[in-house]
């Protein structure tokens, strides 16, 4: 509700004096882009709660913590509604413990997704082992593991059992290992239960490669001893790029095959998730050179990222993928150059949405603009700009708008400003097979401030309409928080929300979005 109340009041001071009133209540009566499962209202508070317990209440770590255990956890989420309502998450959990005798890990991994409020992945795993040291080099182990999935029909499978294991490296960048042993599993596909003897054979290699990467891979055979031909195979790799002492960022790629699936499922599936992670007791605690008050990688003298001269390029990514016996894609790109100086303003953007599930496309959108502004003076300017879009799932081929503008700074300050423009064009639009070709106007609230040394928000409502008819009108809303990791590396959180006053036939007024995911200065 807390970021609906903020569109609300957001959108009612810049576009309620130009718009009947009747239209204005009907248009958050009929607003349906928060979420409407338990499942998306979970996922998304609980996304909102981690991130902003880490960012704002989690203590520095401490210099003095020698713990063998190392703690975190990670979170990936996108989110939409309106023509396109769709949610997939991940959730991430790892633990492990480290000394000159021993080794031990145990963790969690859950995926989640659905598209129009049917669940098309589900899949949970809980494991844990423990490494006793024989000598240097030789280990003996035990091992086990909890797996769920859904669309392979997978009710559970347990698997323990012991292994006898070697160490090639052992230090303290890293490990690489190999280990076999004999186990036994339980497991359930499709209600049909068994229980069998197995042969285990398995690669650990976890290295720290410099102060910001550490790759962690595994692989794992599995096979019925009774029945070599019938195995288990599973494949997991991953990159941990740290931010700071406690953020770093997760892409990981899993691929499992079943030899021995339920009926009429597939034998192979893979996933690929990144998410945001947070140490509780902080990452690369011998690598670091500790600084009390510094709370990223940033440099001190950085100038303040308010209005800084000359050109600002950000990229950024978002997405999750499956694919084997449910097919799911969720992507986000978005692209902006600013350049300012003292005579002038010009600003480049791109967004790119993009959901697919099952070989069904539920979500493809583009929106692009182009602005160069004059500055009159300190607080006041005037331009010129396009817009382009288009969105299958509004069935809208195009919409171009050409315009001039004016505008004004009401606040500007080193840390940001807040801008009110008006403007007025002519757009060309095909949408629902219906061309229209009229005069225009648009008025836009944006603001962009910098709330802290490693916090920047960024946030633009626009109102377009018809001359001829101002009832008929369409609203995009963005409202990002970009947490800077290191100088050029932040991690985006933000929400987006696209209102048509007049949608094609069969179509939602409105789409709402949830996003995450990296971006990158250039």
């Amino acid at each position: 509700m807390i970021a609906k109340n903020l569109l609300v009041l957001s959108s009612l001071a810049s576009f309620y004096h130009g718009t009947p009133h009747s239209k204005v209540v009907r248009f958050f009566q009929n607003a349906k882009f928060m979420p409407r499962s338990f499942s998306q209202r979970l996922a998304i508070l609980g996304y909102s709660v981690a991130i902003a317990g880490g960012l704002f209440i989690a203590p520095p770590a401490s210099a003095s913590d020698s713990s063998p255990w190392e703690h975190s956890g990670a979170a990936g989420l996108s989110f939409t509604s309106g023509n396109s309502d769709s949610l997939a998450y991940n959730l991430r959990f790892l633990g492990t413990y480290r000394t000159l005798e021993n080794d031990a890990a145990y963790g969690l991994d859950y995926f989640y997704s659905e598209d129009s409020g049917i669940t098309n992945n589900e899949s949970f795993r809980l494991f844990g082992n423990y490494n006793q040291l024989l000598g240097e080099k030789f280990f003996f182990g035990l091992n086990g593991s909890l797996f769920t999935n859904e669309p392979s029909l997978v009710d559970y499978r347990v698997d323990v059992g012991p292994v006898l294991g070697y160490y090639f490296m052992r230090n303290k960048k890293g490990l690489l290992s190999v280990e076999a042993g004999l186990g036994y599993a339980f497991e359930s596909k499709d209600s049909e239960s068994d229980s069998f003897a197995t042969l285990r054979l398995a690669q650990h290699y976890d290295y720290r490669w410099n102060e910001v990467t550490r790759i962690r891979q595994s692989t794992s055979l599995t096979p019925k001893a009774n029945d070599a031909a019938s195995y288990i195979f599973e494949f997991s790799a991953g990159l941990d790029l740290r931010m700071n002492n406690r953020w770093n960022i997760q892409p990981r790629v899993t691929h499992r095959v079943d030899l021995d699936p339920a009926i009429g499922q597939g034998k192979s599936d893979t996933l690929i998730t990144v998410g945001l992670a947070y140490s509780l007791n902080g990452f690369l605690k011998e690598e670091i050179d500790r600084d009390d008050e510094r709370k990223t990688l940033r440099e001190k003298d950085l100038k303040t990222e308010g209005n800084r001269k000359g050109w600002v390029r950000n990229a950024g990514l978002g997405a999750s993928s499956s694919s084997g016996n449910t097919n799911t894609l969720n992507l986000n790109l978005n692209y902006e150059a600013i350049y300012r100086s003292d005579e002038r303003d010009i600003n480049l953007k791109g967004d790119y949405r993009f959901a697919e599930a099952n070989n069904d496309t539920t979500q493809n959108r583009l929106n692009l603009s182009a602005s160069h502004s004059w500055k009159l003076n300190k607080a006041t300017y005037a331009g010129i700009g396009t817009n382009f879009s288009y969105d299958t799932s509004n069935d809208l081929d195009y919409r171009i708008t050409p315009a001039v503008h004016a505008g004004t700074h009401p606040i500007l300050t080193d840390y940001g400003g807040l801008a009110l423009e008006a403007g007025l064009g002519f757009t060309f639009e095909r949408q629902g097979s219906v061309n229209t070709n009229e005069a225009s106007f648009h008025l836009t609230q944006r603001l962009y401030w910098q709330l802290s040394y490693h916090t920047y928000v960024t946030q633009e409502i626009t109102y377009q309409a018809f001359v001829n008819d101002p009832t008929t009108f369409n609203l995009s809303s963005y409202l990002f928080v970009d947490t800077f990791l290191t100088e050029n590396l932040s991690w985006r959180v933000g929400v987006q929300f696209f209102y048509d006053s007049e949608p094609p036939t069969g179509a939602e007024s409105d789409d709402f979005s949830v996003i995450s995911g990296i971006s990158v200065r250039f």
